[in-house]
């Protein structure tokens, strides 16, 4: 009886090495990389820009001043969770309420992380992007029950400030650049100075 070779067993062991690299890298990205999950939301819709600077507690120009910090709310019935991003915002500007320029205030978002078995998530609602650290804002912002703030109408009251050259969602930080959207844009541009 011939016995085997070790060149086959050499090259069944690599095989073997390779699928499992390939695998636990496949599983390794799962966790770092996160897969985006997006639910829908009935948001209220402001008629025009008076309509949300009635309903703001402050309207106010910002930068991000911080790492913001993920927070996942189980409900009490059922299964389901919220998921929340409260960042710090620093006052560069004040249009309207109690708050002093240079102060800090927090910021809270319907999105954020969560780590599970199968990997990482990032939750949202679909049509809002998240704030982003290297761009500043102009804000119309509702104070909610944990002392933080929210945005009014979750996209309708957030406009990158000052705006850019290029109107483009990607620029403006949007789904889409339109409609609704537009006309509160095109609004706040004529009554609020973009430099000062």
């Amino acid at each position: 009886m011939k016995k085997p070779r070790r060149g086959w067993l050499k090259i069944i062991l690599y095989g073997i090495s390779f699928v499992l690299v390939i695998g636990l890298g496949i599983l390794g990205y799962r966790h770092v990389v996160p897969t985006t999950s997006y639910s829908r939301a009935l948001v209220m819709a402001y008629d025009d820009l008076n309509d949300i600077e009635d309903h703001a507690e402050l309207i106010v120009q910002v930068s991000v001043a911080g790492k913001g910090r993920n927070v996942v709310r189980k409900h009490i019935e059922g299964e389901g969770r919220s998921h929340y991003t409260y960042t710090p915002l620093k006052i560069d500007k004040v249009y309207k309420g109690d708050v002093r320029q240079g102060s800090t205030i927090e910021l809270v978002e319907p999105v954020g992380y969560e780590r599970l078995p199968e990997g990482l998530f990032f939750i949202g609602y679909l049509g809002y992007t998240p704030i982003q650290k290297k761009s500043s804002y102009l804000l119309f912002l509702e104070k909610v029950d944990s002392g933080a703030y929210a945005i009014c109408g979750l996209y309708q009251g957030k406009f990158v400030w000052p705006p850019p050259q290029e109107l483009t969602p990607e620029k403006l930080e949007v789904d889409s650049f339109g409609g609704h959207y537009q006309k509160l844009f095109e609004e706040v541009i004529a009554k609020y100075p973009a430099l000062d």
